[in-house]
Parts: structure tokens; C-alpha cells; sequence
């Protein structure tokens, strides 16, 4: 997979967002948050790391909105739900993400080489969404 500069944020932020277990809207990703927030610091009410961590969900949100309303959108997302959102809690192994790409090209019949694209357009999106400096 070639390097790209938002690669590890992007792909932390859908791992996290997977970790979640909540509609993809703002307002389920609002609550679960400010729920996990209040029982991690309730002493502390106004938190930048609750803001950024907000921003970012609400980036891959957009995202999975984005990429939903694409032509093959279904495909683009079973593609980053197979690769990215597959056992969220755990960080991935060396060769974990081509194994899995592997399966994902098996189950959904699209070619390595497209399902590495669709990965690359769902960073991307997301990099963009959250207002982040991408390289092209």
C-alpha cells in the first residue's frame, strides 16, 4: 500500500468510529461520546479532546455519506467496512490490511487493485472532510 501523509489518522479515525457501535448520524455519535466522556472525566465539562475527537466522527460520518451517494458507493463501503472496520479494537497487524482486501475482493468480485482505490478515496474523503492538508 503506497504511503500517503493522512493514512494512520484516517484509518485510527474509522477504527475508532467502528469501536462506537452507533448510527453513522451526528446526533447517535454526539451521545455515545459525550456518555464515554462523562464516565472517563465527569469532573471536567469543557474538553478539547471531546471536540476533536466529535470532529473527527463527525468527519467519518460524512464521509460514509459521501461515499454512500457515489455510483458504486455500496461497494466503496462494504470495502472499507470489510478492511478498516473489521475488529476495531485491535490495532492491525503487518499484512493484516492486504489479508483482508484479499477477502474483501473474494466476497464483493472488484480487483485489488480497485479495492486499494477505494480505501485511497475514503481516506481522502475523510481527510477533507475533517479539513485536513492532504498531499494529491
Amino acid at each position: 500500500m503506497k504511503k500517503d501523509n493522512i493514512r494512520d489518522y484516517a484509518v485510527d479515525a474509522f477504527q475508532y468510529f467502528a469501536t462506537l457501535k452507533c448510527a453513522p448520524t451526528k446526533e447517535a455519535v454526539r451521545f455515545v461520546l459525550q456518555k464515554r466522556h462523562l464516565e472517563q472525566c465527569p469532573n471536567e465539562r469543557d474538553c478539547r479532546a471531546l471536540e476533536a475527537e466529535m470532529q473527527d466522527m463527525f468527519a467519518v460520518v460524512d464521509t460514509i455519506r459521501i461515499l454512500s451517494a457515489m455510483e458504486n458507493g455500496n461497494e466503496i463501503l462494504q470495502t472499507l467496512h470489510n478492511v478498516y472496520f473489521a475488529n476495531p479494537g485491535e490495532k492491525l497487524k503487518r499484512g493484516e490490511v492486504e489479508n483482508r482486501i484479499l477477502y474483501t475482493t473474494f466476497k464483493t468480485h472488484i480487483s485489488t487493485a480497485t479495492a486499494y482505490r477505494y480505501l485511497a478515496l475514503c481516506r481522502r474523503t475523510f481527510a477533507e472532510e475533517r479539513g485536513l492538508r492532504c498531499a494529491a
